[in-house]
């Protein structure tokens, strides 16, 4: 699972970019958790990294990625009852809003 993202983004390699393919699969993903500072309870963040590829085509026949970009969120009691791999892709649509699931 992934979006593609159409939007032009910009490449380290000093191109411009549409149709990219965005996947968190290959890469980690976690939920930590850190005391509140005005200690009511702690605060759980959700931290990830997104592998981002020229287009599907280039992600499905095994080219390398052309960039990663850390997805990090605070989440809300709401947020808990959802799955991580969801949030963060929630969130990647956040960033780039459009995009299509594929």
């Amino acid at each position: 699972m992934g979006i593609i993202n159409n939007d032009s983004i910009d490449s380290p390699y000093g191109t411009s970019v549409s149709g990219s393919y965005m996947a968190l699969g290959p890469n980690t993903i976690s939920i930590g958790i850190e005391p509140n500072e005005d200690l009511t309870g702690n605060i759980y963040k959700l931290n990830a990294t997104a592998s981002v590829w020229v287009d599907k085509s280039a992600r499905d026949t095994q080219k390398r990625c052309i960039s990663c970009m850390h997805v990090n969120k605070v989440l809300s009691s709401d947020d808990m009852s959802r799955g991580p791999y969801e949030l963060a892709y929630a969130e990647l649509k956040v960033r780039f809003t459009n995009t299509i699931d594929a």
